[in-house]
Formats: structure tokens, C-alpha cells, sequence
């Protein structure tokens, strides 16, 4: 970030939106606005905080990434792409590529999914916000992002009826239009 231009926009997608979210929490004098697609302050839900998805969930998934990663793998897409239905060939390119990151890496980001946790310090992140959401999003429910949106001081939330997790690819042109005008406000 330190070499970027100071009227950046940051942008990440599902771990990516977190990922970038911390970027904003540690340097927000580089980055102009955070643009956040499908994403979270915590994967995982806790006694205050019922936004997100079970730890048990999560810890299933991880124990199922050494025994058949392919077979888990197959049914994390089948969740990125729901309501619809991969197409069978979709779905075996994405489980290729996946497991060509490795298994370890695969673990790796597992983990830090188990234990980000932003919301601490969304109070601090001043910079202006757009989170992007379907509501039909079986990975990071939706509430995720409207607590976002009422827990950053700079947040718009948008969000698509009958979208998943996959919300820039199953509605691009609802996604672009919502970045380009966040940009245009933002960048002028």
C-alpha cells in the first residue's frame, strides 16, 4: 500500500473484502475508499456477533480438506454460485485450480478465516465504504455486510434480491454500476 498512489481504491471480494478491510484498518492514509464484495468483519459467527457462519462449519470443512478435497472443495463452489446451479464444468475448473494452490495453502487460508476479526476496530476505519451483498449469498450472509454498514462510519450497502456469494459474476453489471458510482464519488 505504501507504494500506491494516495487516491487508491481497494478492493477485495469474500476473504479478499477482509483482507483489504484489515489493509484500511492498518493504513487508511493510503487508500481513498474500501470496496467490499461479499465480505465479512468475522467468518465466523460468535455469542454477540450471529452474522456469521458457524466455527463448528468451519472446522468440518478443515478436517474434510485432508480427507477428500476434492468432495469439499466441489460443494464450497456449489455455495459460492447458489441459488444457481454450477455448470458441471465450472465446477471442475474451480476444484483444479483450487487444489492447485496446494493443500497447505488451502489450510492456511481456512485458519485465518478461524480467526480474523476486524470488528474491533470498524470505528476507526473513517475512509468511505462500499460493501456489495447478495442477499441470497450462502458463504457470508447478508447480515454481515448491513453490520458492516451500521458498524463503519463511512459505509453504503448494496445489495441484489436472488444473488449469491458470487455476486460479481452472476450480477456484474448490478456489481459495476455500484462500484462505478462509489468511485465517482469518491475519486470525483
Amino acid at each position: 500500500l505504501e507504494r500506491q498512489p494516495p487516491n487508491t481504491l481497494l478492493a477485495g471480494w469474500s476473504m479478499g473484502g477482509i483482507m483489504a478491510l484489515e489493509a484500511a484498518a492498518a493504513r487508511p492514509e493510503n487508500i481513498a475508499g474500501l470496496i467490499m464484495l461479499s465480505s465479512t468483519a468475522r467468518f465466523c459467527s460468535d455469542a454477540g456477533y450471529p452474522c456469521g457462519v458457524e466455527p463448528h462449519n468451519l472446522r468440518t470443512m478443515r478436517a474434510g480438506l485432508e480427507r477428500a478435497p476434492a468432495r469439499i472443495l466441489g460443494r464450497f463452489f456449489d455455495q459460492v454460485c447458489a441459488p444457481l446451479k454450477p455448470a458441471p464444468e465450472a465446477r471442475e475448473a474451480f476444484v483444479s485450480d483450487a487444489l492447485g494452490l496446494g493443500l497447505p495453502a488451502l489450510a492456511n487460508g481456512l485458519d485465518y478465516l478461524a480467526a480474523a476479526d476486524l470488528r474491533p476496530r470498524l470505528a476507526s476505519i473513517k475512509i468511505p465504504v462500499l460493501l456489495v451483498h447478495g442477499e441470497a449469498d450462502a458463504v457470508i450472509p447478508c447480515g454481515a455486510s448491513a453490520y458492516l454498514a451500521k458498524n463503519l462510519p463511512s459505509a453504503t450497502l448494496v445489495t441484489k434480491a436472488g444473488v449469491g456469494h458470487n455476486a460479481p459474476f452472476a450480477a456484474l453489471s448490478f456489481v459495476s454500476e455500484a462500484i462505478h458510482a462509489f468511485a465517482k464519488r469518491v475519486l470525483g
